[in-house]
């Protein structure tokens, strides 16, 4: 977190007038950021006091995933306004251990079982990323990619063996199964826009959060683009639901989706099944 010196004016009062801006005395000064005392010191002038350790990494930290072991964290950023990395932390000394450009990126990043292999979800770059360990403890990217084009691939999570990657793809409104082996992708259809996966520890079920909710049905208030609409409630044109895939990967074929609410604009999802 970057400190910056910030002047608070303080106009004089005399004779019970004030005096012009011009004249007014700048009389106190506070840093905006981290405060000796382990507060921190927003612009607006607030002070928080943050529980826990606090870890600088770049801005908008979407993504975490601890190793197999729990010695290391993986976090990546996805700003729109400063440059996105991947970011390697010391659990045990809870320090920066090494921070990885990388291109686009979601919220997308776990761990192989084996804890030496990360993936992460490329967003707009429509791949997915791989980082191998070193024998030295230090990461790097392999290349190529695994491209899944006009995806957008978010979150993800892997079997327990680690020979499935399951990936949101966000834009195709599908979970894409990848084998690490081969690098292969198969695509499943899901609800809209789905935004991550959790896989059971015994590799049974994956669940997919639907950004969207369900897909649309005729008769649905719909907005958005003709090539991917979302469901809305006719009123306020607010999405109004949200749905879990269940994906069961012996069957190979979707268990009935669960409807999740949105506040308290959910309506239309509830008075009928979610297609996915």
């Amino acid at each position: 977190m970057n400190d910056h010196a910030r002047l608070i004016p303080v106009p004089l009062l005399i004779g019970g007038l004030l005096l012009p801006v011009g004249l007014a005395a700048f009389v106190a000064v506070s840093l905006v950021g981290r405060q000796p005392n382990g507060s921190v010191v927003l612009p607006n002038g607030q002070t928080i006091t943050p529980a826990g350790a606090q870890i600088e990494v770049n801005d908008r930290p979407l993504g975490i995933a601890v190793s197999p072991g729990g010695t290391q964290a993986a976090v990546a950023t996805a700003s729109n306004f400063a440059p996105r990395a991947l970011h390697i932390i010391d659990v045990a000394t809870e320090t920066l251990a090494q921070t990885i450009p990388i291109g686009n990126s979601f919220v997308g990043v776990a761990y192989s079982p084996d804890g030496n292999t990360l993936y992460v979800g490329g967003g707009a770059d429509n791949d997915v990323k791989i980082f191998t360990k070193a024998a030295s403890g230090v990461w790097a990217p392999v290349l190529p990619a695994i491209a899944i084009a006009a995806s957008a691939p978010s979150g993800l999570s892997l079997s327990p063996a680690g020979d499935k990657l399951y990936v949101a793809l966000n834009r195709s409104h599908a979970l894409g199964i990848v084998d690490t082996s081969t690098r292969t992708t198969v695509k499943v259809p899901t609800g809209a826009f789905p935004y991550t996966t959790a896989t059971t520890r015994d590799g049974l079920k994956v669940y997919v959060s639907n950004w969207g909710g369900r897909l649309p049905q005729a008769g649905d208030a719909t907005d958005g683009s003709s090539a991917n609409p979302v469901v809305v409630d006719p009123a306020t044109g607010i999405a109004n639901n949200g749905t879990i895939s269940v994906y069961d990967t012996r069957s190979r074929s979707w268990n009935p989706a669960i409807a999740t609410r949105y506040g308290d604009s959910f309506r239309s999802a509830g008075s009928r099944p979610p297609s996915r």
